[in-house]
């Protein structure tokens, strides 16, 4: 969801990051000139006008936030990618990459890196076809998306602890410099040590 209708005080060229309450989302203000970005996103696909609300209240109340951007909000719900008991990404003569094919992270649903790495991956495969685009000659690419982003359902889903935990977790990590700046900035949102993915496309 993004907003563009909205009073700021954080300064230009500052971004404020913001998680909910219950740990299943996160939302930022993003102030570019004259202009405010507003985005949020959420696992939990119920009442996301209210978490919206809720969400730019919060800056209300901290006096960052001026005005109701809520109501300008426009969002849509994404399925994430998943290696396995997920959507078709190849087929003949067809292959999904980036949001057509959930590419995303799971810890924060940043999907910019992960569209450009499964653009690569489809077109060395589509070199690697010779123009045979069978299903039997792409089928390569499914392969190479789940070595690569693995089951990215893991990332939150796999953890079955209860929601009372969950919260208390996570007002220890972010109550810590630290492991913020550690694991959720440079893990979670920069992929800081991630290895590369060789980008050298070859005709096969």
């Amino acid at each position: 969801m993004k907003s563009k209708k909205a009073i700021c005080s954080l300064p230009a060229g500052h971004t404020s990051l913001s998680f909910t309450s219950d740990s299943k989302g996160y939302g930022w203000l993003l102030r570019k000139g004259a202009f405010l970005n507003i985005g949020m996103g959420s696992l939990d696909s119920t009442d996301l006008r209210r978490r919206t609300a809720d969400f730019c209240a919060q800056y209300k109340r901290l006096g960052i936030l001026v005005g109701d951007p809520a109501e300008h909000f426009k969002g849509h719900s994404y399925l994430p990618y998943r290696k396995q008991g997920g959507r078709r990404i190849v087929g003949d003569w067809a292959l999904l990459i980036g949001d057509a094919a959930g590419m995303s992270f799971p810890e924060s649903g940043e999907g910019i890196l992960p569209a450009v790495e499964s653009a690569f991956l489809a077109a060395q495969t589509v070199l690697c076809a010779s123009g045979d685009y069978r299903l039997e000659n792409l089928d390569p690419y499914s392969t190479a998306v789940a070595a690569r982003f693995g089951d990215t359902s893991a990332g939150f889903e796999g953890v079955t602890l209860p929601a009372g935990i969950k919260r208390m977790g996570a007002k220890m990590l972010l109550s810590s410099g630290w492991l913020t700046r550690r694991l959720v900035l440079d893990n979670w949102f920069l992929h800081r040590g991630r290895p590369l993915l060789a980008t050298q496309l070859r005709d096969g």
